[in-house]
């Protein structure tokens, strides 16, 4: 995990099972609605970053819309690492 993102150890399976669940859909190729523009505007850029870094790394995400993918991993992100 990026070294500017403080995630506690105990948070670490939410976001394993959160990436488990990415890739099941990316094989599935099913796809997340869009999330609302008022949702994403309270993620901090630096998660959407960091989530944009991670999910390019999957080569079954390229034909499906990653953006709800993006900021559901930035929120999950976010959520871990303010202790939620």
């Amino acid at each position: 995990m990026p070294e500017d993102i403080n995630i506690p150890k105990e948070r670490w399976l939410a976001i394993g099972h959160h990436m488990s669940e990415v890739i099941n859909r990316a094989i599935k190729k099913e796809q997340l609605p869009s999330i609302k523009s008022d949702t994403a505007d309270q993620i901090e850029s630096l998660y959407i970053e960091k989530s944009k870094k991670i999910l390019d790394g999957f080569t079954d995400l390229k034909n499906i819309n990653t953006a709800p993918e993006t900021l559901l991993l930035a929120i999950h992100l976010q959520c871990a690492a303010n202790g939620y």
